[in-house]
């Protein structure tokens, strides 16, 4: 119980009143201090979270009291913003929805400032367009489900117009030991909650990203993501703009196959210039008004 306890008064410190309730609702997942740290899954493949069912970061998915604590006030912040762009008459012409990979666009991480080359990448790309992009580091697809959720409230949009969402997400599914196919279903949840809530919008889902020492996992989740969604998601874009931070393409095998440090120095997110390759790639597959 005290350890609860800390965590609401840590976090009430810098949330604003009206979120109270969101915040003790996120505390009840996190109880006992002692397992901040421990593994999400485990060696035979049993996790804690499911990638399918919405919930906030847990003790099992985020490393420390801190990084929970940074976790929902970045969720918070998003959540007002979100209510504050998405008034009526307003037109988004772009969402970015994902983790880290995402919220490096906004030149944060958990709301700390970082990545500057990949924010005026990001700006540059789109310096004609209304975009917007909600990320939180180290998210994985259950998380990005409570988000967009009626609690989280990422995606609450009213009477705003939508036109395209792009989803990245589901690299920390498997980072947290989760199979190929949990991951795969993960993202396919997203894409399919996301579709109902905004059904409007041209929903993109960007296949998972090349990660260092996690290859065959990376093309065994794609693999499944693509086939997946094909059969059940048909009206959902599929986009493969991350096979062009692989190196190997000639390869036999689909992961026989390294990441591009040139565009991706830390072998899971783009730089700079990854992220002008990457939006280049978007827009070369999009209509857009200018």
């Amino acid at each position: 119980m005290m350890s609860a306890l800390f965590i609401v008064v840590v976090v009430l410190m810098t949330v604003a009143p009206s979120e109270y309730g969101i915040v003790e609702s996120v505390s009840a997942h996190s109880r006992n201090r002692g397992d901040f740290g421990s593994p999400l899954c485990t060696r035979d493949g049993q996790c804690r979270e499911d990638s399918t069912v919405a919930t906030p970061r847990t003790e099992f998915s985020a490393r420390s009291e801190q990084q929970l604590s940074d976790w929902l006030k970045t969720q918070a912040l998003h959540r007002r913003q979100s209510i504050a762009e998405f008034h009526d008459g307003a037109v988004i012409d772009v969402l970015f929805l994902g983790d880290s990979i995402t919220e490096y666009l906004t030149g944060k991480s958990l709301e700390h400032s970082c990545c500057a080359e990949q924010k005026r990448a990001f700006s540059r790309a789109w310096s004609k367009h209304k975009v917007l992009a909600n990320g939180i580091s180290g998210d994985q697809t259950q998380h990005l489900l409570w988000r967009v959720s009626d609690e989280g409230g990422e995606l609450s949009v009213g009477k705003a117009k939508i036109n395209r969402i792009v989803i990245n997400i589901g690299t920390n599914n498997l980072g947290a030991g989760m199979s190929p196919s949990m991951a795969a279903e993960g993202v396919l949840k997203v894409a399919q909650t996301v579709s109902s809530l905004v059904p409007t919008a041209e929903i993109i889902v960007e296949e998972i990203f090349p990660r260092a020492n996690l290859q065959q996992k990376v093309a065994e989740a794609n693999e499944m993501i693509r086939t997946r969604m094909k059969s059940r998601l048909p009206s959902v874009t599929l986009s493969r703009c991350g096979v062009q931070f692989r190196l190997g393409e000639e390869a036999e095998r689909e992961s026989d196959w390294t990441v591009d440090r040139v565009f991706m120095p830390d072998a899971l997110h783009p730089n700079g210039a990854g992220v002008k390759k990457w939006m280049n790639c978007l827009q070369e597959n999009m209509i857009l008004n200018a």
